[in-house]
């Protein structure tokens, strides 16, 4: 258990295995310490967008886990529904990027966490570490190709990170709106479908395995081998 908790609090190192393929599905894994870093290039045909504002609404508010209403961030933050811009807008944020990138973290899960009180704190901590080095990943893509749009698995951090304060909202304006992080719930995306047709493996309930979903959008061909080695150069600092 010791030496679990010290791989978690030390630097992520990053060493790459990249597999060749030629097709447009190029597909390459790259290990994080025990995590592992996934980068996948996707059409826009295979991105499920939910159909309309009320579908949002119900996918925000279904009742999951211990949260009887829903998503806590719904209502709650500038960067979520039903706060966050219309859907047709935050769709034609994505008007101008043809190529889409799924970038996904995994890590295993130890055998028994949920009957193991220690482990299951330790999991817990380790959710929290892999939205920060996913949500580093995405803010290293999003400088590394030229006007790209980075798309958050969870909801926006700045005021967090910023001032160590939650999100103004409902009752003040958005302390910092030019850094807004929207998700991918913000989009209307439907993130297991979407995952599922790219044909990664994604447990909704983990037992085995967690994950951590994003995408980089961008507006000109980009290079996967290149933005995981970026990824490697920026994220290995992050503890």
């Amino acid at each position: 258990m010791r030496v679990k908790a010290r791989l978690f609090r030390g630097l992520f190192k990053l060493r790459c295995a990249v597999s060749q393929k030629s097709n447009i599905q190029a597909f390459n894994p790259c290990i994080v310490n025990v995590m592992k870093l996934l980068i996948k290039r996707v059409d826009l045909a295979s991105i499920a967008f939910l159909p309309s504002e009320d579908a949002v609404r119900e996918s925000c508010t279904r009742p999951f886990a211990k949260l009887d209403a829903g998503c806590p961030y719904f209502g709650t933050s500038w960067s979520c529904p039903p706060n966050r811009p219309p859907l047709p807008e935050m769709k034609a944020r994505l008007a101008s990027c043809h190529d889409f990138f799924l970038v996904v973290l995994q890590e295993s899960l130890p055998a028994g966490f949920k009957e193991n009180k220690g482990l299951f704190k330790e999991v817990q901590k380790t959710y929290g570490k892999m939205d920060g080095a996913l949500e580093s990943c995405l803010d290293a893509l999003h400088h590394f190709v030229p006007g790209s749009v980075p798309v958050y698995a969870s909801p926006c951090k700045v005021c967090m990170a910023e001032r160590k304060k939650p999100c103004t909202c409902p009752g003040k304006p958005c302390r910092f709106p030019d850094r807004i992080q929207y998700s991918l719930s913000s989009y209307g995306i439907d993130t297991l479908t979407t995952v599922k047709n790219a044909g990664i493996p994604i447990e909704v309930n983990p037992e085995t395995v967690v994950s951590r979903v994003g995408m980089i959008c961008a507006a000109s061909p980009a290079s996967i081998d290149a933005m995981i080695q970026h990824c490697v150069s920026c994220v290995k600092g992050i503890t």
